[in-house]
């Protein structure tokens, strides 16, 4: 009978004790003799993710890198043994569940292969198996950035079975381990939450349906740097183009000077704010305020031209108005803009 927590990795001299080693080799002589054998009917496995970190999160290529406890739990009557509650650990345990039958669970919209860390296993007497594997993998995930920078993302883990379809493996949620380190901190992010749904997944190419496992990460972007760094700078550099309503109409060309120049300096925001996304066809919050804006300070260049070629008191008027219409247009603009997203 081995003891509770016994550990069949080889100790520090690299030998295992006599009759250690005789019921590591029983049990995987007895694994082997059923290694290709499949439950009866559909066998049901539970899979439960915590999330540790993500360690990262590329928005140039819609993935992110995530730190993760993965266990896994199924009966396997063939397992049944009557040495009690056995532990195996790493490469013990790695050859004992290869072995015998397996899940054959993989990540399906991982990009690269995962990085696996510690395996521990414990079979229980009843052929219990339960695996708990720590793991990190590169991830793709959808984003979607029209709200950005008052966006929220859902990140994405898929889990399937590769070799074993509907009629063989169900798969279910391990609600008492799923979860995530609340102490852990993104960069630019928090986590508002992790939720878990069971699907069946129809593969085109086999023509059959699969168990897949979602579980979905919430995240949500810390808004204030752009809020402060980059759309209060824009409302006033728009703010400033409009000193040429207090400017005299024969000075045209240093107020063309001054809306130019507010031109390009959106322009060059743009930039800036672009050079950090995707190319995508739509247009982010965003950039629509930055358009809003460059859009304001054009007209301040055809009031300019309008101006020019108005009378004194016309020109007067003119730009009395506009001193009430822009300022009121942009604040118009951002409440529409912003109001819905922030709100949301």
């Amino acid at each position: 009978m081995w003891p509770q927590g016994f550990n069949p990795a080889p100790p520090p001299s690299g030998k295992l004790p006599m009759r250690a080693a005789v019921l590591v080799v029983m049990l995987l002589l007895a694994s082997s003799a059923v290694a290709d054998e499949a439950p009866a009917g559909p066998g049901e496995v539970e899979v439960g993710l915590y999330l540790i970190d993500i360690t990262s999160l590329d928005e140039q290529e819609n993935s992110f890198t995530v730190e993760l406890d993965v266990i896994s739990n199924w009966v396997d009557p063939l397992r049944g043994h009557d040495e009690g509650k056995i532990v195996l650990r790493d490469a013990a345990a790695e050859q004992y569940l290869d072995a015998g039958w397996l899940p054959e669970l993989l990540i399906t919209n991982a990009s690269v292969g995962a990085r696996l860390g510690r395996l521990h296993v414990v079979v229980h007497e009843d052929g219990t198996v339960i695996s708990r594997l720590r793991m990190e993998a590169v991830v793709r995930t959808k984003l979607d950035f029209r709200a950005y920078p008052f966006d929220k993302q859902s990140l994405k883990i898929e889990i399937e079975s590769y070799a074993y379809d509907t009629q063989q493996l169900r798969l279910a949620v391990n609600r008492k381990f799923s979860g995530f380190d609340r102490s852990f901190e993104m960069p630019e992010w928090t986590v508002k939450g992790v939720r878990e749904q069971v699907f069946d997944n129809h593969r085109v190419q086999e023509g059959r349906d699969f168990s897949r496992l979602e579980y979905t990460i919430d995240i949500e972007r810390l808004s204030g740097y752009y809020l402060w760094k980059v759309i209060l700078p824009l409302a006033l550099i728009a703010a400033i183009s409009w000193v040429v309503f207090w400017m005299s109409t024969d000075a045209l060309g240093r107020r063309a000077a001054i809306s130019s120049t507010g031109m390009l300096t959106v322009i060059a925001y743009q930039f800036i704010i672009a050079g950090s996304l995707p190319r995508f066809p739509y247009l982010t919050l965003l950039d629509k305020i930055a358009l809003m804006v460059l859009i304001l300070i054009a007209l301040t260049m055809l009031e300019n031209l309008i101006s020019s070629r108005m009378t004194e008191a016309g020109r007067f008027r003119l730009d009395r108005a506009c001193r009430l219409v822009f300022p009121l247009a942009l604040l118009i603009g951002l409440g529409t803009l912003l109001l819905p997203v922030m709100a949301g």
